[in-house]
């Protein structure tokens, strides 16, 4: 009955640990002090004005911690409303 719904918070968990390790991977990139990764950005002009773009390290992990939160909040939030309507158009076939 609920497996929809269960599908769904899944779908969404699943891409929220995919943006998280995202951009973790990127903050290391983008901070990282390898002579590489820095000709990588020197041969680059669009990764070049990306990098001018992103602000600190740690600017940038508060408002991913921050979006994820609330992001999390709202599947829930959605989840268990849906669920209470469920249930309550669920009952009237019960009795």
């Amino acid at each position: 009955m609920f497996e929809e719904l269960i599908e769904i918070v899944n779908v969404d968990i699943t891409t929220i640990r995919s943006l998280i390790k995202t951009n973790n991977r990127l903050r290391v990139i983008f901070f990282s002090q390898d002579s590489a990764t820095e000709k990588l950005f020197d041969n680059n002009q669009d990764l070049r004005e990306l990098k001018d773009l992103v602000p600190d390290a740690y600017t940038w992990q508060i408002y991913d911690h921050c979006s994820v939160v609330t992001r999390l909040y709202a599947i829930h939030e959605s989840f268990v409303e849906k669920l209470i309507a469920s249930w309550i158009n669920y009952l009237p076939e019960i009795y």
